[in-house]
Formats: structure tokens, C-alpha cells, sequence
């Protein structure tokens, strides 16, 4: 046989199952989902938040938030605009710093 100047195929083997991988990333988003949730409860409660429950369920969500754009990150996927102007937003609130392996 004659050269042809391509490497030779070799089949390719996912290491990763997509299923896995969508299950992981659905776990993560519904996180997002629920740590909102819970933070919106507590800003509606008015009188009976606290400034100190309130920061809980806003680093709650900051975690969150992070997790999850970091994992769209690990396996090359845009992140959403919204969540990146989220993410900006409560890390401003949150005191700006961004937790460890964070997504910027």
C-alpha cells in the first residue's frame, strides 16, 4: 500500500459516557435551580430574613453557579451570557472572590 500522508485511523475511544456526562450536568443545573429558588424564598420573606440568611443562600447559589459553569467549561461548552453576567453579579455581592478552580 502507498503512503496517503494521513495518520492511520484509529478508532476512537470515549472515555466518558454521554449519558453520564448529561446526567452529570442536569444534577449540576437543577443545583443552580434549587439554590435560587431558596434564595429567592428568603429575599421575599422581608422581615424575618436576616442579613446572615441571606448571605447563606446567596453563596449557596455563587457555589452553585460555579460548579456548574465550570463542568460546561471542562467539557468545552459555552456558557449561557445570563449566567456569566449572574456569576459576575453575585460574586460582586458576595465580595468578589472568586472560590477555588472558579470559572471566570
Amino acid at each position: 500500500m502507498r503512503p496517503t500522508g494521513k495518520p492511520p485511523s484509529t478508532p476512537s475511544i470515549s472515555r466518558v459516557d454521554p449519558a453520564r456526562e448529561d446526567a452529570e450536568l442536569r444534577r449540576l443545573i437543577d443545583e443552580v435551580v434549587r439554590t435560587r429558588k431558596a434564595h429567592r424564598h428568603e429575599l421575599s420573606r422581608h422581615r424575618q430574613a436576616t442579613h446572615t440568611s441571606i448571605k447563606f443562600t446567596r453563596q449557596d447559589s455563587l457555589a452553585a453557579l460555579e460548579t456548574y459553569l465550570a463542568a460546561l467549561q471542562a467539557r468545552h461548552l459555552p456558557a449561557p451570557p445570563t449566567m456569566q453576567r449572574d456569576l459576575a453579579l453575585l460574586r460582586a455581592l458576595c465580595g468578589g472572590v472568586p472560590r477555588t478552580g472558579a470559572v471566570d
